[in-house]
């Protein structure tokens, strides 16, 4: 319906199970993945747990190339879990995670009032800030592996970066930290590079 956050909204209220599990219209996953990952959360005692989102196996050039892309540290930073397996099973602080494999807590997410659906793309990064805040455990696992399709043109992939940069920017608004300021890196590289010709190029150096 447009809205992420208010269909998941409106399935966890008739849920009956203390366990969610979010995924996307476009992520296979599989019965053993799933039972791994109710049993490594409740061995961990932990409010959520999720692990990577591959690129499917039967993807197109362009496809594996977006998924390499997002893997790879250049491309994604820290995130870059959230696209391929990164590690061993850890705590982590929510950056990690991502709603297309998301194991979690009914509880907390009733607790912390559910998904904001005022925002999108991001309601998801925005529930696992408001469960860190309240110091709830979350944990990844690098064996919890779904598969996913990605953008197929140019277009499409421009088109949700956009998106992504929009979520980020309400985000930023609400809940504002220091370390989030990385992520305008590349918007500041831009700016550099459009104004080159009038500034020195040692900064192109430092970037």
């Amino acid at each position: 319906g447009g809205c992420p956050a208010r269909q998941r909204n409106a399935a966890v209220a008739q849920a009956a199970s203390e366990l969610l599990y979010f995924v996307d219209d476009d992520t296979w996953t599989s019965p053993h993945t799933l039972k791994m990952m109710v049993d490594s959360l409740q061995q961990k005692n932990a409010v959520a747990l999720g692990g990577p989102a591959i690129t499917h196996h039967g993807a197109m050039r362009f496809e594996r190339s977006v998924g390499e892309v997002m893997a790879s540290p250049f491309g994604s930073g820290v995130v870059r879990a959230r696209s391929t397996p990164v590690g061993e099973l850890r705590a982590v602080d929510g950056e990690e995670l991502v709603s297309c494999n998301l194991l979690m807590s009914k509880r907390w997410f009733d607790r912390v009032g559910g998904l904001d659906e005022s925002l999108y793309p991001g309601e998801d990064v925005d529930l696992l800030k408001r469960l860190r805040a309240l110091n709830a455990p979350m944990y990844y696992h690098p064996r919890a592996v779904v598969e996913r399709s990605r953008r197929r043109s140019v277009a499409r992939l421009g088109y949700q970066y956009y998106r992504y940069g929009q979520g980020r920017g309400l985000r930023f608004l609400k809940h504002l930290r220091l370390e989030d300021l990385v992520f305008l890196l590349p918007t500041l590289l831009l700016f550099y590079l459009l104004a080159s010709p009038w500034l020195p190029a040692h900064g192109l150096y430092v970037y």
